[in-house]
């Protein structure tokens, strides 16, 4: 049966493009069905449906992206300066979870004047901040690995390469587990490539796999998650 879906998904992913899938977000779900089996799996529960929702604007939007840098890397980008924020980025993340900012935080959120009393728009609100630092803790671990300049170890597609270090990312993110190169782990990101970029084999992406997860240990552990 799995094996089906991913023959569906290879084979729709290389006839349609990403855009299309915009307006189908019922054959986008159920080319998902595995991908959120495996982190259900992982995490030992279900998926709430915003949580799927936000599963498929991220696939949405890491195909654009994609698509965009495939068609980019045969010119030469500008040099990053990630690198440069590391820093100042470590004292934002600290600054926004100390306890007497928390609710300044909240209410710049959308949450009410007063978050303690509770209701949807707190919870709402809430969430958005537990995102909020997880994603600024993946870019400052993107930021303390990221070259001054480029080097020749970097590897040739770096638009691939980049695409496995979102998905692992996002798997940390909505499992709540460490990204090694386990079946779950490996089993997701696959699933993912295939629906993105279904000309990638498996060996390709395991050996990039393997790659990110050498790079993720050196992160200090506080940025991990």
């Amino acid at each position: 049966m799995r094996d089906e879906v991913r023959r569906k998904a290879r084979a729709e992913g290389a006839a349609r493009p990403p855009a299309i899938l915009h307006g189908d977000s019922r054959r986008l779900s159920e080319l998902l069905a595995e991908p959120r089996r495996l982190a259900e799996t992982a995490r030992k529960s279900a998926l709430t449906d915003s949580e799927f929702s936000e599963l498929k604007e991220f696939v949405i939007e890491a195909m654009e992206m994609y698509e965009w840098r495939s068609e980019q890397r045969l010119t030469r980008a500008p040099e990053s300066t990630l690198h440069e924020i590391a820093e100042p980025l470590e004292r934002v993340i600290a600054l926004l979870k100390h306890k007497a900012n928390y609710y300044a935080v909240l209410v710049a959120l959308d949450s009410p004047v007063l978050p303690h009393l509770g209701g949807p728009k707190v919870k709402l609100a809430k969430a958005r901040y537990r995102r909020l630092l997880a994603d600024l803790r993946e870019i400052a671990a993107a930021a303390l690995s990221a070259p001054e300049k480029r080097g020749r170890g970097r590897p040739p597609d770096e638009h691939f390469y980049d695409l496995i270090r979102s998905l692992a990312a996002y798997w940390v993110y909505v499992t709540g587990k460490p990204f090694r190169q386990g079946n779950y782990p490996a089993q997701f990101v696959i699933a993912l490539v295939e629906l993105i970029d279904p000309a990638r084999s498996g060996a390709a992406v395991e050996k990039v796999m393997e790659k990110v997860v050498t790079e993720r240990r050196k992160i200090p552990r506080k940025y991990r998650r």
